[in-house]
């Protein structure tokens, strides 16, 4: 929860994502699980529904297995495309509160739509990181692009951003998916 300065004021986790949705092939866990964090925020803080002007939600649950799927904005995309191109939601069968929501599109690269073994290395997309990448450029004014973004998760992700500040295109491997896997099931 933020203030009107930008100031984080609560945060509440909760073990509960669009692995979920995977799992059970349906939303209503996610569903849930999203209300309950969102009660034990009005609980623990005694902020109410109508205190909440808007939650702004991106990364997965904008995705096919998510919340709503909202598609992926082809590279390359300014921060003012893909806020021209957000999803406001005020649907109770989404999420049954009483705020809009604010579903963050994804970005994919702009790959030919023939492709071959050859071209593979071009398909790629992000969901998540494209709010990052922007994070990066509003927090760090100093910092001035062109330049590569390295998102270190799951997944290693490269991102380049050129220098009128769009995301251009990215990469990535599945190096921390395998490191996982090796370590946990091998």
């Amino acid at each position: 929860i933020l203030d009107e300065r930008g100031d984080i004021v609560h945060q509440q986790k909760r073990k509960i994502g669009v692995r979920d949705t995977a799992i059970t092939g349906s939303r209503e866990t996610l569903r849930k699980g999203l209300v309950a964090i969102f009660e034990d925020i009005f609980k623990e803080t005694g902020i109410g529904e109508n205190d909440i002007k808007h939650c702004v939600s991106g990364g997965m649950i904008t995705s096919e297995i998510g919340l709503i799927e909202i598609p992926h904005l082809c590279a390359p995309v300014s921060v003012d495309h893909l806020a021209a191109n957000v999803r406001i939601v005020s649907d109770q069968s989404v999420l049954p509160l009483d705020f809009p929501f604010i579903f963050v599109p994804g970005v994919k690269n702009d790959y030919p739509r023939t492709g071959t073994l050859g071209s593979i290395r071009f398909m790629d997309f992000m969901r998540g990181e494209e709010i990052q990448c922007f994070g990066v450029l509003s927090n760090y004014p100093e910092i001035r692009p062109p330049f590569t973004i390295i998102v270190l998760s799951s997944h290693t992700k490269y991102i380049h951003m050129d220098a009128h500040e769009r995301i251009v295109g990215s990469i990535t491997t599945l190096s921390g998916q395998i490191y996982e896997a090796l370590i946990s099931s091998t």
